[in-house]
């Protein structure tokens, strides 16, 4: 084995998908080494426990559970997790808001290696669990109704209440938050990946750069089409986007010339 290279284990019930998965990361180089394998949770815990891996690829359903199940029976997760899940929509959803790295099955390479990457600069910069434990949280209280974002940075990530962010703003393939307490935060992610996550919870695109949460809006003026925020922070509306604005709070439409 490559002295420094990553540790990994696979837990999937597929002997397939397996054999596919290690073939993959074998393929990726040197630095990275299959170190052992699983198909249910219960061999999965004691090859965990026993081999003490860097990074596990988790598959989210198992014979005898989830993979949430055996990640509850870790006192402390000391290993990274790249999850693998079919079309399983919640889980999907709890990882894009936990900011968790994750794969589609079937797992395609370029994916794979990317994901590996992402390892790597997290383990370089020694970043934290808290990702994970957010994951947990939400999955242990049985909740559909996400209250924290998780925005991934580039030094490892950062998490806010949802209820504390104010806007967010495109910043070319970065995004701007802007939250209470004039906090301002870079997410390593484009305006589009917070879009679908954030819209829930009554924040409006008002343009092709800028998301507001519709709850922060203390003025607004129409001869220019700017709306000020919480904060004083000031933002422009689209043409476009004017009406449907208006509509959030039951104002009418502008004029039209006729």
């Amino acid at each position: 084995m490559n002295q420094g290279a990553i540790r990994a284990v696979i837990v999937d019930d597929e002997q397939r998908s397996r054999n596919i998965l290690s073939e993959i990361i074998r393929r990726y180089g040197e630095t990275i080494e299959v170190v052992g394998s699983a198909d249910n949770l219960d061999q999965a815990y004691d090859k965990i426990e026993l081999i003490r891996p860097d990074l596990v690829f988790l598959d989210i359903v198992l014979p005898d559970g989830l993979a949430f199940d055996l990640l509850n029976r870790f006192t402390e997760i000391f290993f990274r997790i790249i999850f693998i899940t079919g079309h399983n929509e919640y889980a999907v959803k709890a990882f894009r808001y936990c900011a968790a790295d994750y794969l589609m099955k079937p797992v395609k390479m370029e994916e794979v290696h990317q994901a590996i990457r992402k390892v790597q600069t997290d383990l370089l910069n020694r970043t934290d669990h808290r990702n994970i434990r957010e994951l947990m949280s939400y999955v242990n209280s049985r909740s559909d109704r996400f209250d924290r974002l998780v925005i991934p940075t580039v030094k490892g990530f950062t998490v806010l209440p949802i209820s504390d962010i104010i806007a967010c703003r495109a910043d070319g393939n970065y995004s701007r938050f802007f939250s209470a307490g004039n906090r301002e935060d870079i997410a390593s992610r484009n305006l589009g990946h917070f879009e679908e996550l954030l819209i829930p919870f009554r924040f409006f695109k008002i343009s092709r750069s800028c998301l507001v949460n519709l709850g922060c809006v203390s003025e607004f003026c129409r001869s220019d089409r700017t709306v000020t925020l919480t904060g004083n922070i000031e933002e422009s509306i689209s043409e476009n986007k004017l009406d449907a604005f208006l509509e959030q709070f039951n104002m009418p439409r502008k004029k039209r010339r006729g």
